[in-house]
């Protein structure tokens, strides 16, 4: 909202402004990995950030300076936002997140938390990471704004062991027309340059092919007429070593039969013995012409099949050049679809903010029927609560004055057990003077168990005495209401 009070503030300098922010200076430009929140769904994607700075040249008396960031996406040209910060729209973003440093030193502080989140995002758990809300509904929380008042916003947050610690928070706005445009023509001046390197590096490719190819023709054609001359060599070589050996073996077996002595046979023999071993040297060498000729044969083969690996290669790279020529015409095309898709947001976006201020009416006109509702609920439960609390007093004096008849009936159950006890005596007393009996044993005992609220008396002895019935001892304690609230 700040952002676009000053973008109005701004209009009679438009041009100059336009100017100013062209020719702004590139603090930084990196791609970041970023947490997109779009329709409470979270994943994770690689956003640029590009941080630009106005330049310090006065466009006006009461020109501010400012502060230019846009996020943007390679594998979607329609994401672009950008927000702008002046020394105005700083201070209150200071006042509102608690920040302690200044407007100049914020451009630094911003791109060491940045800096922080690219070096965090190789660990297993990063310390530092970056969430991008796409709409106001995705936030979870925004304190001193409403939702209603940002488009997007960027978050830049810690994580300990205690707790998760927000350092920053920005709101940006849909890219307008002209920048989305901008935009959208820097990405296709990059693709056609990136077409014109790939059609470089395949011309080059195929000049290198050929030159391979030339050279190999030239490498095989030399190859096999050394070839056929080593072998032509090797052979004649070999025909005179046999033809020597024959006539060398001729003129021996001549010279043995001429020569009878044994010294003449010894040499003989030496001699023999020394032109087998040059035989032996000689068929040792022809060996290794012959291994020479297979290396030989086997350096052709090789070149043979490298020749068909380099034009696989120009194939690849043909296939490659075809699906990007491809891929141009499909972005071309997306292009055009999102143009047409801008326009009909814009059309809506009007329905959608009415509809919004009506949602919120009803919204605020449900909460005061709610608090009503609250109130008269409190008052229903506390005079509930006044009247159950006299109950329970009406109950404990009613206790009271149970309690109290039954210690009277209590005392009087004690009285006439004395009085009872002294009867009895005085009758066994005379019944035994009468007799003359004095020993018999006589034990009254009476039981008068007092715990409960319905009393037992009996008498028991040795011998046969009348028994009191405790029905006309039993005290007459009616019984207690039964409710739910009884405290006893």
């Amino acid at each position: 909202m700040k952002n676009k009070v000053k973008l109005q503030k701004l209009q009679p300098v438009g041009q100059k402004l336009i100017r100013r922010v062209m020719s702004c200076v590139e603090l930084y430009s990196k791609k970041l990995p970023t947490y997109v929140v779009r329709s409470r769904q979270k994943m994770k994607a690689p956003i640029h950030f590009m941080i630009k700075k106005v330049p310090l040249e006065p466009i006006s008396e009461n020109s501010p300076k400012g502060l230019c960031i846009e996020l943007s996406r390679d594998d979607d040209p329609l994401f672009l936002y950008t927000t702008s910060i002046f020394e105005d729209d700083f201070q209150h973003i200071k006042e509102q997140q608690n920040l302690l440093i200044s407007f100049d030193a914020f451009p630094n502080k911003l791109i060491e938390l940045l800096e922080c989140a690219l070096f965090e995002d190789s660990k297993p758990e990063p310390k530092y990471v970056l969430n991008f809300y796409c709409t106001s509904s995705d936030f979870p929380h925004w304190n001193g704004t409403r939702k209603s008042e940002f488009q997007a916003m960027i978050e830049i947050a810690e994580s300990n062991q205690f707790k998760h610690l927000v350092h920053l928070t920005l709101t940006f706005e849909v890219a307008n027309q002209n920048l989305l445009q901008k935009h959208l023509c820097s990405l296709v001046s990059s693709l056609k340059k990136e077409k014109c390197r790939v059609n470089e590096h395949i011309f080059e490719l195929e000049a290198q092919l050929n030159k391979q190819k030339l050279r190999n023709d030239e490498i095989v054609a030399s190859h096999g007429k050394e070839i056929v001359e080593l072998e032509e060599k090797f052979q004649i070589e070999k025909d005179e070593l046999r033809r020597n050996q024959q006539e060398e073996r001729r003129c021996l077996q001549e010279k043995l039969q001429d020569v009878s002595s044994t010294n003449e046979v010894v040499e003989l023999e030496k001699m023999r013995n020394q032109l087998e071993t040059h035989l032996r040297i000689v068929e040792e060498d022809v060996s290794e012409k012959e291994a020479e000729l297979e290396r030989w044969d086997n350096n052709f083969k090789e070149l043979l099949s490298r020749n068909m690996n380099l034009e696989e290669t120009l194939q690849q790279q043909r296939t490659a050049f075809d699906a990007l020529r491809q891929r141009y015409d499909d972005q071309c095309e997306q292009t055009k679809k999102g143009v047409e898709i801008i326009r009909k947001i814009k059309d809506g976006s009007a329905f959608f903010k009415k509809k919004a201020t009506a949602t919120a009416n009803i919204v605020r006109q449900q909460e005061r029927e709610l608090q009503t509702t609250k109130s008269l609920i409190d008052d229903i439960k506390a005079d509930q609560l006044e009247e159950k609390e006299e109950e329970i007093k009406k109950l404990q004096e009613s206790v009271t004055d149970y309690q109290g008849q039954l210690q009277a009936k209590e005392d009087m159950i004690r009285l006439l057990n004395r009085n009872f006890m002294n009867v009895a005596s005085g009758r066994s007393l005379n019944t035994m003077h009468n007799t003359g009996i004095s020993n018999l044993p006589y034990t009254p005992v009476l039981d008068a168990p007092i715990s409960t609220l319905r009393s037992n008396i009996n008498m028991k002895g040795q011998d046969r005495n009348p028994h009191l019935d405790p029905k006309y001892l039993e005290p007459n304690v009616p019984e207690l209401p039964k409710t739910q609230n009884n405290p006893l």
